[in-house]
């Protein structure tokens, strides 16, 4: 009869030390996985901050070519590659900043 406790009591503890266990690995997953959501979103932050940077970059050098224009009665060149550079990155942080906002909403849910 004791054995029998001993053996009921060994398969309770065990059951229990599952349960914990199979607790635990979902609870490592979600955070791991909430950690993967945060490491994607901030290299969306990343990703749109450096178009951003290169975007004012063509403005500041699309201002130069005016300036230097102007200033020597010249023609501008290279303008129309510059407004396209400046176009292209507009397009990709708009794309970008949708996708940071549809996480955002996912996570709000």
């Amino acid at each position: 009869e004791r054995m029998k406790t001993m053996s009921d009591f060994d398969k309770q503890f065990n059951d229990f030390a599952d349960m914990i266990a199979k607790y635990l690995n979902v609870g490592v997953q979600k955070v791991k996985d909430v950690a993967d959501f945060q490491t994607k979103k901030m290299k969306l932050q990343s990703e749109i901050g450096q178009n951003q940077r290169d975007i004012t970059k063509a403005y500041t050098k699309l201002g130069q070519a005016y300036y230097e224009a102007k200033e020597n009665n010249a023609q501008m060149s290279d303008v129309e590659d510059v407004m396209e550079l400046i176009r292209s990155k507009k397009k990709l942080v708009d794309m970008l900043q949708e996708k940071l906002d549809a996480m955002k909403d996912s996570e709000e849910e």
